[in-house]
């Protein structure tokens, strides 16, 4: 636009829509596991129980490593009172707190390609005594594939609508 001022080039603009249908490929579970103890090894060490178990049973479910991710973990302190404190005028005093125990957690991200078994993969899971779970939520493995198709179709389109104009 150097030496032409501020007038914008004469532009005619086009857009063009394109659309891909697909299957679910893929269900994903989200699983948090956690457990609790009197000590940070004895939370941590019954969570590693129940980590194996799970992992255990999921390769027998023919889930490949691959698909199973570990996302979080941590151990956080537990705190309750020291001593039970009856009240009987306002304002009550608080009790003072300490660390009663501590609670290991680990979040894990599950993917199934066989997304008809889902729901039993769900189940099993839940019988190992796991109750923080969610999904499974289904989706596409290879979002990229399908988006590529649709930008290719949306580019169709514009260039017709192009032609159609400079006739």
């Amino acid at each position: 636009y150097v030496g032409r001022g501020s007038q914008p080039p004469n532009v005619i603009s086009v857009s063009g829509e394109g659309e891909v249908m697909a299957v679910s490929d893929i269900a994903t579970l989200y699983l948090t596991l956690s457990k609790d103890g009197s000590t940070t090894k004895g939370a941590q060490s019954t969570l590693n129980e129940q980590i194996t178990k799970t992992l255990e049973y999921l390769k027998s479910k023919k889930i490949d490593e691959k698909d199973i991710k570990s996302e979080y973990g941590g151990i956080n302190p537990k705190y309750g009172p020291t001593t039970v404190i009856n009240c009987f005028a306002y304002p009550c005093p608080q009790p003072e707190q300490k660390i009663t125990g501590y609670t290991a957690t680990q979040s894990i991200t599950v993917k199934i390609r066989d997304v008809d078994t889902a729901n039993d993969v769900r189940t099993g899971i839940a019988n190992l005594g796991i109750i923080n779970i969610s999904g499974p939520t289904f989706g596409i493995d290879d979002q990229d594939a399908y988006n590529d198709q649709a930008r290719a179709k949306a580019i169709d389109d514009a260039r017709a609508k192009a032609k159609v104009l400079a006739r």
